[in-house]
């Protein structure tokens, strides 16, 4: 006889004899608890199950002591013993997160390189869509410096940031709803422009690009074609280590969805604040926290990093709750500190144009507090709100 859990996701088999379940009562509908007491590099375990020791294997890494919730149901005229669906949602995100926490890096080394294999090509800026190559076997028409070329074609401009559909669009267009988009066509919606799936077409095309090479190789060309290889074999790394850095951001974001109180997305935008420069990444937190105060509402706040040429640190909290909105930014130097600080009457105005009560709105010379910037920002965040 044999008991599986897989709930649609590689989880927990469970190998029993009729012998060994003569003293294991199971029911169907019945919920249990097994104990982890040994987890083996392979995947075998052993469950204690009802005071009974059973041997067990899973796709998913377990650890010793580990409490298992299951279920039993019957299928195809055998019992299956389920993981709890929770628990099983749990436990792969952990696994997922251990496995790409390693891997994962800011898009920002990825497109440094793409600005300079597209400025080598094209002789120019990336924003006269360059013709990039890599090595000198690759050919301008070949797929991908034609994909190189989209991904840095497609990047959103600072105008475009600057009106809230702009804005709207880049964040759908981040990586992050990927997935959610290709299970739910929305009308009008088109993936071309999304992050990942430009990261995604880029890796594969780098993939074929180094097969390619592996088969054409002679000895003639060893020389070139090992500098060609070792040139795309970075640039897979970093478009992998990109990748992984979205994945890392929509397990975050599913993480969030089991605390009914509170929402948070991680978010990293690449644009062009100069069109003769390379894109900048601005880092994103957006967090919806549980209401102070039934007359306030909920809190929002959103958490900005951007490091621009010339500019050194600016990092930014802005939080909004009862119709009144809070700004601080940080500035690590001080001329653009200055800058910010002789425009804060600018963006009250625009605050009160949009029919938003202004808070207190500060700049600050120096860098901000590790709570206050995106990467490790609390669950929950203290802002004064009073002017």
């Amino acid at each position: 006889m044999q008991i599986s859990s897989f709930d649609k996701l590689p989880g927990l088999r469970l190998e029993l004899s009729l012998r060994e379940l003569s003293g294991v009562s199971l029911r169907e509908g019945q919920n249990l608890q097994a104990v982890v007491r040994h987890a083996g590099a392979d995947g075998s375990l052993g469950l204690e199950l009802n005071g009974r020791m059973l041997e067990a294997r899973s796709n998913l890494r377990l650890m010793e002591g580990m409490v298992l919730l299951l279920r039993v149901e019957r299928e195809a005229g055998q019992l299956v013993l389920r993981l709890e669906a929770q628990q099983q949602q749990q436990l792969t995100q952990d696994q997922a997160l251990r496995q790409l926490l390693p891997r994962q890096e800011s898009l920002k080394p990825l497109l440094s390189q793409l600005h300079q294999l597209g400025l080598r090509a094209a002789g120019g800026s990336p924003e006269g869509q360059p013709r990039a190559s890599v090595g000198s076997s690759v050919e301008s028409r070949a797929p991908l410096p034609q994909a190189i070329s989209q991904l840095l074609s497609l990047l959103p401009r600072l105008a475009q940031l600057s009106s809230a559909d702009g804005l709207q669009q880049a964040i759908s267009n981040s990586g992050l709803f990927l997935e959610n988009q290709l299970l739910k066509p929305v009308t009008g919606v088109r993936l071309e422009g999304d992050v990942k799936n430009l990261l995604l077409r880029l890796a594969h095309m780098i993939r074929q690009q180094l097969a390619s090479q592996a088969s054409q190789a002679s000895p003639a060309q060893s020389s070139r074609s090992a500098a060609s290889q070792e040139q795309l074999l970075s640039l897979l790394k970093q478009s992998e280590s990109s990748l992984a850095r979205i994945q890392v951001n929509q397990l975050n974001s599913l993480a969030s969805q089991a605390r009914p109180d509170e929402r948070l997305l991680n978010i990293e935008l690449p644009l062009y604040l100069q069109a003769d420069k390379e894109a900048e990444v601005i880092r994103m937190q957006i967090r919806r926290e549980a209401p102070r105060s039934a007359a306030n509402g909920p809190l929002w706040s959103v958490r900005l990093h951007l490091e621009p040429e010339g500019h050194g640190e600016i990092d930014a909290l802005v939080s909004l709750s009862g119709g009144r909105v809070a700004t601080t930014f940080w500035c690590s130097e001080q001329d653009t500190y200055q800058m910010f600080h002789r425009h804060l009457g600018a963006l009250l105005e625009r605050y009160r144009e949009q029919g938003l009560e202004p808070g207190q709105c500060r700049a600050m010379y120096g860098q901000a507090p590790a709570q206050d910037r995106p990467a490790d920002a609390p669950s929950n965040s203290l802002i004064d709100l009073q002017a």
